[in-house]
Parts: structure tokens; C-alpha cells; sequence
């Protein structure tokens, strides 16, 4: 029944009627749409970053910000073995491991391993 009825108006009608009747809502944007929602840039929703493959890139933030707490750097997505090497030292490896299972082609890593950290 609803599907009828939702079918008599257009998305902006509906929108119209029901925040008339004070009911939350919003419509649901194409994929295009978002980026340019007034919603969206008045919480400053998205970000911008520089990536080193993909070049400029536009990404969400974190939704859930606490009013006056900082707020988390924005980054790009990480290449393919680039946390890899400290990930593994703090979790203990040393880096004659990591060097290692490098050769071995088990991990791969994006810079060189860390020769100050003890072996």
C-alpha cells in the first residue's frame, strides 16, 4: 500500500509533506549528489587528501566527533605493505624476521626495515 502511495508525488514533495508534519527526514541521494548535500558540508563530512598513487582524493570522516575533542588526522589509504615493517616491530618481530619473511615473499614491506631497532 505504501509503495501506492509514495508513487502519487515526487521525492521533493514527499520531503515537503513530511517535515510539514514535522517528521524527520531526508531523501536519499544518488552517489553524485552526496558530495554536494548541504547536510554534508555544514558537518564537514568529507575530506580531501593527497594520495601518492591516486593523486586527490575525497573521503568520509569519522561520523561519530565529539564537540571539543580533537579530531582524528584524515589520511589516505595506505599502499599495499607500507605499515607492514612497524606494525610487526611493535608487535616484537625483529627486523632479521622481518627481513626475513620478506625474502620468503610471506610479507611485503614498503621501506626498508628498521636497522636502529635491536636484533
Amino acid at each position: 500500500m505504501l509503495t501506492e502511495v509514495f508513487a502519487t508525488r515526487d521525492r521533493d514533495d514527499w520531503l515537503a509533506v513530511l517535515a510539514e508534519a514535522d517528521v524527520p527526514c531526508a531523501p536519499i541521494l544518488e552517489p553524485d549528489q552526496v558530495l554536494e548535500y548541504p547536510q554534508v558540508l555544514a558537518n564537514e563530512m568529507l575530506a580531501t587528501t593527497s594520495h601518492p598513487v591516486a593523486g586527490r582524493t575525497v573521503t568520509v570522516r569519522q561520523p561519530a566527533r565529539l564537540h571539543g575533542s580533537d579530531q582524528a588526522e584524515t589520511r589516505p589509504a595506505p599502499l599495499l605493505g607500507e605499515h607492514t615493517e612497524e606494525v610487526l616491530l611493535e608487535l616484537g618481530y625483529l627486523p632479521a624476521v622481518i627481513r626475513e619473511l620478506e625474502a620468503q615473499q610471506v610479507i611485503r614491506c614498503l621501506h626498508a626495515v628498521n636497522t636502529t631497532h635491536p636484533s
